[in-house]
């Protein structure tokens, strides 16, 4: 799940809630929390947005709490981040990774279309191919040529999009604890 509990996390989180309390420690031992200072450095990906975080001290580890009324504010989006430590001589890269902010749906309206992208093209195909009747598959209209998809290469895309959403409906499964319906298959052998 996104949320980060009650807990301090023991690395920096992947994915997190907007509107929701964010934990984490981190422990360096070439770099102790009581002589340097942690600094995190998001940057939203398209360039629309950053945050930054300052990790505290707790007994040489670098602790790192942000109340809910700070990343209500965060924007949804996957940030790219850095971390540094500095002891105000020296300083040094510590993390690089992505973090995706998920929406905080408390403050969303009535009307938010929450589908994947995958999600919204599939029912998209699927509703294509329930009023496909002809198989027309170019025409021209005063000079401007328009190519439509053949029922096979709508079927092929319907395939893939269903690949992609039963993939990510496993994904989400997955992080909440749940069966995702995938048997995995092994065969050992002794090596003779």
């Amino acid at each position: 799940m996104t949320d980060l509990y009650s807990k301090y996390l023991k690395t920096e989180p992947q994915q997190a809630q907007a509107g929701t309390t964010w934990q984490w420690e981190v422990t360096y031992t070439d770099y102790k929390a009581s002589t340097y200072t942690l600094t995190y450095y998001f940057r939203e990906v398209t360039g629309k947005y950053s945050f930054d975080i300052t990790a505290t001290n707790n007994n040489d580890t670098f602790r790192v709490t942000v109340p809910k009324a700070t990343t209500s504010a965060y924007a949804p989006g996957v940030y790219s981040g850095q971390g540094f430590v500095d002891d105000g001589a020296k300083r040094f890269l510590v993390y690089e990774n992505q973090l995706e902010v998920k929406e905080d749906f408390a403050l969303q309206g009535i009307g938010k279309d929450t589908r994947s992208h995958a999600q919204k093209v599939l029912e998209s195909i699927k509703a294509l191919l329930e009023g496909k009747t002809e198989d027309v598959t170019s025409y021209s209209v005063a000079g401007r040529s328009i190519t439509k998809m053949t029922l096979q290469e709508l079927i092929e895309a319907k395939d893939y999009y269903e690949r992609i959403v039963v993939t990510e409906l496993r994904q989400q499964r997955a992080k909440q604890g749940l069966h995702t319906g995938q048997v995995v298959r092994a065969k050992f052998f002794n090596g003779f």
